[in-house]
């Protein structure tokens, strides 16, 4: 309906009239394989309601296209592939900000966490299974208060891979000389050097500055994504990806196995900001069965290892192969 240019208070009212259906069926025994409305899992990119989202009555702001979608709210697999990029220092060559420029991403998506919340993690705020979001960096300064009202004093599961990725992130420190405190923060703002980042003066910490978390952007996370393109073509649509899309990407994975009232808790926000904003099928699981954000996480990591994997193999010479025909044969006595 959109793509034949179908006016935005029709689409709605169709849009109610299958969700009212699929809410109904969810609930009768007379349609058991129904278990939910997919509608509330499937809501089409509303990004803004200000008036120049109202431009020409559609509702939806120029420079977001359905065909956009799988940059605007990342797979697991597109995750996967932005941070070996990184890790492969395609970047800058440094391996110490590549493995930081990783962990970044592991945090954003994992936690599916805003941008200020990932600056402002400290070591303290990841304990066992659970990350306590307290602290945000918000223009270079640190604050207690986030965007929302829901956005700090809360808590939220961390994944396996993410806290695996946070270990070897914790020991990659160490071994570089910086061994971290638990007041310190999980991404320091003074790798670069001394003179670089702000210091907390009630803990000695060093956070990032304002400058360094705008241009964190454009010069890792960018740089990271047209690499993938480039070398990626089955990934081409993710072009114009930006950190915020790892955040709608990780609730929309949340959201495909989970309680929407628990993701909205976890994540800082509410069912009506899920349902309008970060409730997005992921194109790369659109046909497969839902299940757990860590497990789909999980399996686009070792996938990635196993592509490689298969392709650092040598490849036998045919006269080789020959030969081992010949010897089967031999045992077999034939």
């Amino acid at each position: 309906m959109r793509q034949a240019g179908v006016s935005r208070s029709t689409r709605v009212r169709a849009w109610l009239a299958l969700s009212s259906a699929l809410s109904w069926a969810a609930r009768s025994p007379a349609v058991p394989e129904i278990k939910t409305n997919g509608c509330k899992l499937a809501k089409e990119p509303v990004l803004s309601t200000r008036r120049s989202a109202r431009r020409g009555g559609t509702g939806y702001p120029s420079p977001v296209h359905p065909q956009s979608l799988a940059g605007w709210a990342l797979s697991p697999r597109a995750v996967e592939a932005i941070r070996e990029q990184m890790l492969n220092g395609t970047v800058r060559g440094d391996a110490l900000l590549a493995q930081r420029d990783a962990t970044i991403v592991s945090l954003q998506y994992g936690l599916a966490a805003r941008n200020q919340e990932v600056w402002g993690l400290r070591w303290s705020s990841a304990y066992a299974h659970f990350a306590w979001i307290t602290e945000v960096i918000r223009w270079g300064l640190l604050e207690t208060s986030g965007k929302t009202a829901l956005s700090t004093q809360r808590r939220t599961a961390i994944p396996t891979v993410l806290r695996e990725d946070l270990e070897h992130w914790r020991q990659t420190l160490t071994d570089s000389g910086r061994p971290p405190r638990e007041v310190d923060f999980i991404i320091p703002g003074n790798l670069t050097g001394a003179g670089y980042g702000v210091c907390d003066p009630a803990t000695g910490a060093v956070h990032l500055s304002r400058s360094q978390t705008k241009t964190w952007s454009r010069t890792r996370f960018t740089p990271a994504v047209r690499a993938v393109v480039a070398q990626r073509p089955e990934l081409a649509r993710i072009l114009g990806a930006t950190p915020y899309a790892l955040r709608r990407g990780g609730i929309s994975l949340r959201l495909r196995t989970e309680d929407p009232q628990i993701v909205a808790s976890e994540c800082g926000t509410s069912l009506k900001m899920l349902s309008d904003h970060y409730s997005f099928p992921i194109e790369d699981l659109r046909h497969s069965e839902p299940k757990p954000a860590d497990v789909e996480w999980r399996a686009a990591r070792d996938a990635l290892s196993n592509q490689h994997t298969r392709q650092r193999k040598p490849r036998r010479s045919v006269f080789a192969r020959l030969a081992d025909r010949r010897q089967t044969r031999d045992r077999r006595g034939v």
